[in-house]
């Protein structure tokens, strides 16, 4: 039998758990008395659970567990798209969507995967950044910024009467029913807890090989964490500008994004370094993204800590490849006293929000150099360094508020070379 069907039927039991769940679908309506089109939804994503499981037995239906695995995405949307009513039918949908997920692509070994075998150091590098330790981070930070999310979407999808604000008094509660925010078609807070879940399964999926045996799934756990969190900071920094208020649990939800942003690059940077060594040997780029390939020049991987390992074992693998150097930290305390340089000089309403968003886009840029494969990303403080400058002279602010400005940009610029 090939090595890879032979893994495969080694979690023969997970399209069983999915035609289970189906069948638990199919009984909801009943059991928690919701009517209406989620129930309709329910009865005929169970239906199809049961089907794409069965059909998933074998191994030669590879579209089986996929077709599954998007039942289980609905249903994580579902609930959002019907604005539904019923608390019980959200978390039923949404907890069944995740395992469905996971007893689909997540668990078993899909037979067209390359084996998780080998050397698992890729060429030029010191660690193995696929290595469970390298992912924690992420799929610890992302769980947070989930139940952050899930905290807002309970009072977006009426849930729950009142909502927690520690820093900003009613901040957070303009922010979710802002303009901005009900003009989206689902609860944009849902939409986030809906992100972090993929994020979460993503960095689940796969062995701590995978930057060579699925590059599509490094690529795709890039693109759902990198440039989708980023766009979403950038949203939330630009919360005062755009609704007038600050959100802390938005403000939270960010801190975790940017934090998974510095521990996720490392892999994908891996993989893509690793297609770049396909492409000169001569081998063709699609086919190596959608299958995976062996690397011969990968290395054996070295002291690795085993999950029973002391705690500062695993943190100091779980650290390889982000350092907190001091001048990054110094340049992200001076975007921190640039948000609240407002409160402390009597500045106009535009140079204040300037400085609001300003300085938060220096933390960012900051906290995201830290990861050490993109340490020159800290280059992007020049350009808000000219802007601190130029804005505030602009704007004819007071000599004090001109200087404190010129001096925090020279500052960001000499950190930026050190």
């Amino acid at each position: 039998m090939n090595p890879s069907h032979k893994a495969y039927y080694q979690t023969i039991w997970a399209p069983y758990a999915n035609m289970g769940l189906g069948f638990w679908l199919l009984t909801t309506m009943v059991t928690f008395g919701y009517r209406g089109v989620s129930g309709y939804n329910d009865l005929i994503c169970g239906v199809l659970l049961v089907v794409f499981g069965f059909c998933s037995i074998s191994y030669r239906n590879v579209w089986a567990p996929w077709a599954a695995c998007i039942v289980g995405v609905w249903l994580q949307l579902a609930p959002l798209v019907f604005w539904e009513t019923s608390p019980a039918a959200y978390l039923n949908d949404t907890l069944i969507g995740i395992l469905a997920i996971a007893f689909s692509v997540l668990i078993p070994e899909l037979p067209c995967n390359v084996p998780d075998t080998g050397n698992a150091v890729p060429p030029g590098w010191s660690y193995n950044p696929s290595s469970w330790p390298q992912r924690f981070p992420v799929i610890f930070f992302g769980i947070l910024a989930w139940f952050a999310s899930r905290y807002l979407a309970a009072y977006q999808l009426g849930y729950i009467d009142t909502i927690w604000d520690p820093f900003f008094g009613d901040g957070t509660l303009r922010v979710i029913t802002s303009d901005i925010s009900r003009d989206f078609p689902v609860s944009d807070a849902g939409l986030g807890a809906f992100s972090y879940t993929l994020d979460v399964l993503l960095a689940l999926q796969g062995g701590k090989r995978r930057w060579h045996t699925q590059p599509w799934m490094v690529m795709l756990f890039g693109v759902s964490v990198v440039p989708a969190s980023l766009v979403s900071i950038i949203l939330i920094i630009l919360q005062p500008l755009v609704v007038g208020f600050w959100c802390s649990l938005c403000l939270f939800t960010a801190v975790c994004m940017l934090l998974m942003i510095v521990f996720a690059v490392n892999e994908v940077t891996a993989t893509w370094q690793f297609l770049q060594l396909k492409k000169r040997e001569g081998k063709s780029i699609w086919k190596v993204f959608w299958l995976g390939d062996s690397c011969h020049l990968a290395t054996k991987e070295e002291n690795a800590p085993l999950a029973d390992a002391p705690l500062k074992d695993l943190y100091r693998a779980a650290t390889l490849g982000v350092q907190i150097p001091w001048n990054l930290v110094c340049a992200a305390l001076l975007g921190i006293f640039l948000m609240v340089l407002p409160s402390w000089l009597s500045l106009s309403f535009e140079v204040g929000k300037s400085d609001a968003v300003v300085g938060a886009l220096a933390v960012v840029v900051s906290v995201i150099a830290m990861a050490e494969v993109i340490r020159k990303s800290r280059y992007a403080n020049l350009l808000l360094s000219f802007w601190i400058i130029m804005f505030s002279l602009w704007m004819g602010e007071s000599l004090i508020s001109n200087l404190v400005h010129f001096l925090v940009g020279v500052s960001l610029v000499v950190l930026s070379f050190l």
